[in-house]
């Protein structure tokens, strides 16, 4: 957020900086959530291609840091951990971000992390309301249920509900959670 809303260059500013930090304090991991809305496709209206630059040039660096340690190390014999930084970025629109930094030697991989399945989904009940006083005689049983009826619900969407069953029984002054 302190990237989005910065004043004009500053942004760039603060993902250099970053990077530079990551680098002093290596090993380390470089993470940007909601990378798409700062990193678009540079065609598109939205996208910073001076940000989408700093970013690029910054990730080719890493190459290049990595690439000067190992040859300074392979001469001497040793091994070094100096300058290992990996960089991670976290999307749910993968369309949207620009296709350089999909290149080898940037985002060398994609992770696609799919919605739960029915047992996923009933875990994930089963884990947002084991603190809660529900009325029912068989939690497995009820969480099961509530999973069959959550077709398409991400685990967000599951914490989110189960929030909202809590607040509503506060909200009622009920004394538990129950399942409609």
């Amino acid at each position: 957020t302190d990237i989005a809303r910065a004043e004009v260059g500053a942004g760039e500013k603060m993902v250099a900086m970053a990077f530079e930090t990551a680098k002093l304090n290596s090993p380390s991991v470089v993470f940007i959530d909601e990378f798409q809305a700062l990193f678009t496709e540079r065609s598109s209206s939205g996208g910073s291609t001076r940000l989408t630059s700093t970013l690029l040039v910054c990730m080719d660096d890493l190459k290049r840091w990595r690439d000067l340690n190992n040859s300074e190390h392979e001469s001497t014999g040793g091994e070094s951990k100096e300058h290992d930084i990996v960089v991670l970025a976290a999307t749910n629109t993968p369309w949207m971000v620009d296709q350089s930094f999909l290149r080898p030697g940037r985002f060398d991989r994609a992770v696609h992390v799919g919605l739960p399945d029915m047992e996923e989904r009933s875990a994930i009940f089963k884990l947002h309301v084991k603190r809660m006083m529900i009325k029912t005689d068989d939690l497995d049983e009820m969480c099961g249920r509530l999973a069959v009826a959550t077709s398409g619900f991400s685990g967000a969407d599951i914490a989110a509900l189960s929030r909202a069953a809590a607040v509503r029984c506060l909200i009622m002054n009920e004394k538990c959670v129950e399942e409609d």
